[in-house]
């Protein structure tokens, strides 16, 4: 099998974060030379394990675009902006910006100026949603000349080399107009106009939409989605959809596509941002190893890994790994996992090395065989909020919580000998750090079920 040829990663701004970011709501999206640093080191690593893209969400704004746009863009925040976006190009990394398409981010536009919005709800991942303020709607005149302005901008302000449209996350407008129009037929309308827009307008710049919160699993939507694909470069199914009517049906559909098609493998680990790095670990290869080899295997040709910190060991290793297999997606999940334990580990010899391996994947095992399936994003605290919050990922276990518990502790014990027989002392000694945490996280949750 070749080599996709979107090698993705994704993220908002902090989430790769050295220091943990809390005391504002959700996203944070603050920048210091700290921030520049980890994207230097992250575009390293990206690029000697195969990456070739990245899209970044809050390089301007996280809820609300400022009416005057400009104001965005301090002084200092260009400054690390531009840092970032130069260590990329030297990186041979392609730098995608998140970019909401008539929501994420309107707030303050739909505000000042009512007229690009209509208040009568909003449909949001299979609900309707009574109040509105944060979705324009696509049939008034002045939200498109707002969505124009805006990528005219991030375009002549920033240099940005591609968008990530994202139209859906956080619902669409549900008026009496645009609720005539089908989802995929609404989401296919604004992402193909505005897409259409800036191929014209700025040709070259790189195109993608990530299908938060659009459905791809009706074979009457296929019109409309091949109307959208066809001004894009590559498409993702966030939540597998298509995968879930079975692969049959996704072969047919990425064959029938006029752009590339892609995953973020199914179950979308997100990285904490308010909590110390060493608080979490929780390798997850063999899932995400399957489904990057079966996305391969059915054609698709994009794949965008959530990435997280290389300051907590679990993001170290993982982004390695999926670097690899998405270069080499025929190759063994072992050896794909063996590499990047060589590289981040260094362990004196091969069967050390496969006995890593062997650990991390029991660890995975532990966990995910005890929790339904997990379908699209996994979060370890609550998303939203402006402090650390509980570690919701272990409510999942429900009952196997104490079990749970039991084999981390005999999975760390097991680990001690393998860690006094690797060269990268700090890193090893990092991962039994984070397993120490992990444990007393779970001792909190059984002596407060209820938090």
């Amino acid at each position: 099998m070749p080599a996709f040829r979107h090698r993705m990663l994704l993220d908002w701004i902090n989430d790769v974060s050295t220091p943990l970011r809390a005391g504002k709501r959700w996203p944070i999206i603050d920048v210091d030379e700290q921030t520049l640093r980890d994207y230097q080191e992250l575009f390293s690593v990206a690029r000697d394990w195969g990456y070739n893209g990245i899209t970044i969400w809050g390089l301007y704004v996280d809820h609300a675009w400022p009416v005057d746009l400009k104001s965005c863009l301090t002084p200092a925040r260009k400054k690390i902006i531009d840092g970032i976006l130069d260590a990329a190009r030297r990186c041979g990394i392609t730098v995608y910006s998140g970019m909401g398409v008539y929501t994420w981010g309107f707030e303050e536009i739909i505000r000042a100026h009512p007229q690009t919005s209509r208040n009568e709800g909003r449909w949001c991942y299979g609900r309707f949603v009574e109040s509105n303020g944060v979705a324009m709607c696509y049939h008034q005149p002045a939200a498109r000349e707002w969505m124009r302005k805006i990528i005219d901008f991030a375009v002549q302000e920033m240099g940005v080399q591609g968008f990530g449209f994202q139209s859906a996350d956080q619902g669409r407008c549900y008026c009496s107009q645009c609720r005539q129009l089908g989802d995929m037929e609404y989401h296919a309308l604004v992402n193909a106009e505005t897409a259409q827009y800036t191929r014209e307008r700025w040709p070259g710049v790189k195109l993608s939409v990530s299908g938060w919160g659009i459905n791809f699993d009706k074979d009457e939507d296929w019109p409309h989605l091949k109307k959208m694909a066809g001004q894009l470069d590559f498409i993702t199914d966030v939540m597998d959809q298509s995968f879930d009517r079975g692969r049959e049906y996704r072969r047919k559909l990425i064959q029938t596509l006029p752009c590339d098609f892609g995953s973020l493998g199914r179950t979308v680990v997100v990285p904490p941002q308010r909590w110390e790095r060493d608080r979490w670990f929780l390798p997850h290869a063999r899932l995400l190893g399957q489904n990057i080899s079966q996305l391969a295997a059915d054609g698709g040709k994009a794949f965008e890994f959530f990435a997280g910190p290389l300051a907590n060991p679990q993001f170290d290793l993982m982004t390695r790994y999926v670097g690899r297999m998405l270069t080499h997606p025929e190759e063994s999940i072992e050896k794909a996992l063996g590499l990047a334990v060589d590289d981040v580990l260094g362990p004196h010899t091969p069967a050390v090395r496969d006995s890593l391996v062997q650990w991390l994947l029991e660890i995975e095992r532990v966990y995910f065989s005890r929790v339904t399936e997990v379908k699209g994003e996994f979060d370890y605290e609550p998303l939203m909020g402006v402090d650390a919050g509980p570690p919701i990922y272990l409510d999942r276990l429900r009952t196997a919580l104490a079990d749970f518990g039991q084999d981390m502790r005999k999975l760390q014990e097991q680990y001690q000998p393998l860690r006094k027989q690797c060269r990268q002392e700090a890193k090893a000694a990092l991962i039994d750090r984070c397993l120490t945490n992990v444990q007393k996280d779970i001792r909190w949750r059984l002596e407060n079920p209820k938090t």
